[in-house]
């Protein structure tokens, strides 16, 4: 699969992640749905949201270091867009529960990233 190809399927993903989240956002009751509306409604955002960052950081990545590996483009741009969902959707599901707190978010903030650092840690020593 060429770079194109990927960012293509990618950016089809990513639409029709972002559709799905509008789609629960306009059209479902989270009182009269429960949890079903809640648990889409976190779930298409979390998939739109690392489609979207990975599109974004692949795109940057490329143009900014074209004579790296792609795979490896892809796969940073991939498991930091992930980190990056995790971290909205915890603050968004601690302000649903009223429980975030401007510590709180830099806790998780200061987790995610070392996370990160501990991949980056890994990536050095191949």
């Amino acid at each position: 699969m060429t770079l194109r190809e990927y960012i293509g399927l990618l950016a089809i993903g990513s639409i029709t992640a972002i559709a799905a989240w509008l789609l629960v956002l306009f059209f479902f009751d989270p009182v009269q749905s429960g949890m079903i509306s809640i648990v889409a409604f976190y779930l298409s955002l979390f998939i739109a949201i690392i489609g979207v960052a990975t599109s974004i950081g692949t795109s940057l990545r490329v143009v900014r270091f074209p004579k790296r590996d792609i795979a490896d483009i892809v796969h940073i741009s991939l498991r930091q867009a992930i980190l990056f969902a995790v971290l909205i959707e915890s603050a968004l599901y601690l302000v649903r529960l009223e429980a975030l707190r401007w510590w709180i978010f830099l806790i998780v903030l200061f987790i995610l990233s070392f996370v990160e650092y501990l991949f980056l840690l890994k990536q050095a020593k191949k």
